[in-house]
């Protein structure tokens, strides 16, 4: 289609984006299996649209390994014909990074959010997420919402980044241990992630 930097993928792969992370903290890095369209043609725009079945998590216990569906992915009873999604990265105005993304799992719930990050200088940055979920089809009623803003300096080899993460409402389907979180402290390296729950 003369469209040089757009590309189809097909198939099982490692997918690093704004819904879904590698965090390859663990054993593995996350991997999904589906289809999806990458296109970076539009000038300092990166857009990805897809829709995964499965998905193969980065713990080894259990068979979290393994490519599951989306049902035992979120520890949940209601059915679903997978995940839907849209993400969009623009950097086209100066020192400033923004992000759009939403990502629909059908009859569980729907995610949408941004991120911005603007550079104050080449070593100093500032940082924000909103995400809203709220639940869909089947699902029994949920909603939820997360805020999360940090200050990012490196100093020498180190990076340091002071900031806050809060969810207000329900409990998140879309975090760390099913789909990953864009965010610092959305790697949590805390054996029982409660930083997730409801109101936390």
């Amino acid at each position: 289609l003369n469209l040089p930097k757009t590309a189809l993928v097909v198939g099982r792969r490692v997918s690093h984006g704004e819904v879904f992370r590698s965090d390859e903290f663990r054993q593995k890095p996350r991997s999904v299996e589906g289809i999806q369209i990458e296109s970076k043609d539009i000038p300092g725009t990166s857009i990805i649209v897809g829709h995964v079945r499965k998905l193969s998590n980065v713990w080894d216990s259990g068979d979290k390994w393994k490519f599951n569906n989306l049902p035992h992915v979120f520890g949940t009873s209601e059915k679903t014909d997978g995940i839907t999604w849209f993400e969009m990265v623009n950097n086209s105005v100066p020192h400033l990074e923004l992000a759009f993304f939403d990502a629909y799992a059908y009859d569980v719930c729907n995610l949408f959010g941004t991120r911005a990050r603007y550079s104050l200088t080449d070593r100093t940055a500032l940082n924000g997420l909103y995400r809203h979920e709220g639940s869909v089809g089947t699902a029994s009623d949920a909603s939820s919402n997360v805020y999360g803003f940090s200050l990012q300096q490196k100093v020498g080899r180190f990076t340091l980044e002071p900031g806050y993460f809060g969810v207000r409402g329900a409990s998140l389907r879309f975090q760390e241990v099913t789909t990953g979180i864009n965010h610092p402290l959305g790697i949590s390296l805390m054996i029982y992630p409660g930083m997730f729950n409801g109101d936390s």
